[in-house]
């Protein structure tokens, strides 16, 4: 009977581990986009609410080029100063209000981001440049 219960037992405390190791791992940019959407859900603005997973799906394709571009920097073998020049670059306001969205707000669509807070800029900008890293190490 003793036998059967660790017999049992066995088969119950692995069976999650076999399951676990079954999922798939998500790419960079859904990792840095999750990571953002949580972020910008943070109270940055009281008088926004996020939509987290509209967030995370959208934030996927526009995260998803910066890794495309990380990979696209180490084929052409640029210099650590041109990817520290790219990054400056990600990390600069003119670079952040240049990115454009959907908000809506009354029942009306908005295409600007230049009224986000310097908090929600900063997560943005944080994204972008670990995806772009992940992209140039060839993190998937």
């Amino acid at each position: 009977m003793n036998r059967q219960h660790l017999f049992f037992l066995c088969i119950l405390s692995s069976a999650p581990l076999l399951l676990s190791a079954c999922a798939q791992p998500e790419s960079s940019a859904a990792r840095h986009a999750k990571h953002l959407s949580y972020a910008s859900d943070d109270n940055f603005a009281p008088h926004y609410r996020t939509k987290l997973y509209d967030s995370y799906q959208s934030s996927i394709p526009f995260l998803q080029q910066f890794w495309e571009l990380g990979k696209k920097d180490r084929a052409a073998a640029i210099t650590q100063a041109q990817q520290q020049q790219r990054i400056d670059e990600f990390k600069s306001q003119a670079f952040l209000t240049r990115i454009n969205g959907k908000e809506h707000f009354a029942g009306k669509a908005y295409n600007s981001y230049s009224h986000r807070e310097q908090k929600w800029r900063q997560a943005m900008s944080d994204a972008i440049i670990q995806t772009y890293l992940d992209g140039y190490h060839g993190i998937k």
